[in-house]
């Protein structure tokens, strides 16, 4: 019922529970040839209109300095097709474009049905520096994509983002991930950005670091010293309280 106590004024009597998610026995989308999927990353959204789930990922081009990106549906899921990989939209030769995509659907009603899709994607400048660029491209119905700007937008230094609509603000929320130095050295930790219309973003700032909490120098010790939350997605906005989920390396 509470994830946890942080506005709970006072309790008594209460034991705290986590229940662990039951993992299925097999992924469903497995590797091969078939479903191509090279990025533990994918982005799912639920389209109540039609019933369905519908998913993007990444898959290799034959040009390793760029993807494609890949869509399938599913009714309940679990079972997927093989997908389609998309037409290449990626058309920006200043680019190579790594699909870490994020993709916001915003329904039907949505008043600019050619936008109603909206899909961030990680770019990095062909300089061979570690400059990446979240750049975005708009859908009316998340199959064919345009990109809304060769403005430059949202600047970070790695490789994972995350993009959310906060309809309580009316505005858009990208969590990019950055290196800096941290508690023992270099880390991915995430910041945040928002943006009213996807071209002007806000200064980005960082949002979590890791603690010496007992939970984190468990993790650390797991991973050579280092913990990284190097990434968040999930969120979910109720009124002044907004939860995420942070990916933690």
């Amino acid at each position: 019922m509470l994830i946890d106590d942080h506005l709970i004024g006072e309790q008594s009597f209460l034991l705290r529970t986590v229940n662990n998610p039951k993992k299925r026995p097999k992924p469903v989308i497995p590797g091969g040839e078939t479903f191509r999927i090279s990025q533990p990353y994918v982005s799912v959204v639920r389209d109540a209109q039609k019933g369905i789930f519908r998913m993007w990922y990444e898959v290799p081009a034959p040009d390793r300095d760029k993807s494609h990106v890949a869509y399938t549906e599913s009714r309940d899921g679990i079972t997927w097709p093989p997908p389609q990989v998309l037409p290449n939209f990626f058309r920006d030769k200043d680019y190579t474009h790594n699909c870490r995509l994020s993709v916001v659907d915003h329904g039907p009603g949505w008043p600019d049905a050619s936008k109603r899709f909206v899909m961030a994607v990680d770019s990095q400048v062909r300089s061979g520096t570690r400059v990446a660029y979240v750049r975005i491209f708009t859908s009316a119905d998340g199959l064919d994509w345009t990109l809304l700007t060769r403005k430059p937008d949202l600047a970070h230094n790695n490789d994972i983002t995350s993009l959310h609509w906060d309809p309580i603000r009316r505005q858009y929320i990208a969590i990019a991930s950055q290196v800096i130095a941290g508690i023992t050295g270099l880390a991915r930790v995430p910041h945040q950005s928002e943006s009213k219309d996807l071209i002007n973003w806000s200064p980005k700032r960082q949002i979590v670091q890791p603690s010496l909490a007992p939970i984190e120098m468990y993790a650390r010790n797991l991973n050579d010293g280092t913990t990284q939350f190097y990434g968040m997605s999930g969120i979910v906005v109720r009124g002044d309280l907004m939860i995420g989920l942070v990916k933690v390396l």
